[in-house]
């Protein structure tokens, strides 16, 4: 099974839901994500593929936080790197 987050993007009133495909729960662990490693509501920048089937979504490939930590979710080579 894979992670499935859902990412708000957008300002108050004019949001879009995006719904981003993760790594399996086993990988991203080995990636050092845990259960705390992003609060509902953080702003974050995503790295992402673009998904052909679905207009707002993708396969999320890292997460940068506010404070420029980086969070690899997804390996690079597997899918062309971000």
């Amino acid at each position: 099974p894979h992670t499935w987050p859902t990412v708000t993007v957008g300002e108050e009133g004019s949001e879009h839901t995006w719904e981003m495909e993760g790594a399996p729960p086993g990988w991203m662990s080995g990636q050092g994500w845990t259960p705390e490693s992003l609060s509902a509501g953080e702003r974050v920048t995503i790295t992402y593929h673009p998904s052909r089937a679905i207009a707002n979504g993708g396969i999320l490939m890292e997460v940068e936080r506010a404070s420029g930590e980086v969070l690899k979710v997804n390996r690079p080579a597997r899918l062309g790197g971000p």
